[in-house]
């Protein structure tokens, strides 16, 4: 069962999708085109909420490489 964004993506109509794509992209440069989803859109947004609820322990960060 899938969920979220990949319960909405049609995949029937995957293949006739990424050709409609590669038709509207192939007037452009590859130094033209950026891959951005809608996060991208909201960089400088003020956030209006906060996962603290008040003081607390600081917890210890793991760096993964």
């Amino acid at each position: 069962m899938r969920y979220g964004e990949a319960a909405s993506a049609p995949l029937e109509d995957l293949d006739d999708m990424h050709k409609n794509l590669q038709n509207i992209l192939i007037d452009y440069s590859p130094n033209d085109i950026f891959n951005m989803d809608e996060t991208g859109l909201y960089w400088k947004m003020e956030t209006n909420c906060t996962l603290s609820t008040g003081p607390g322990k600081k917890l210890m960060l793991i760096n993964v490489n």
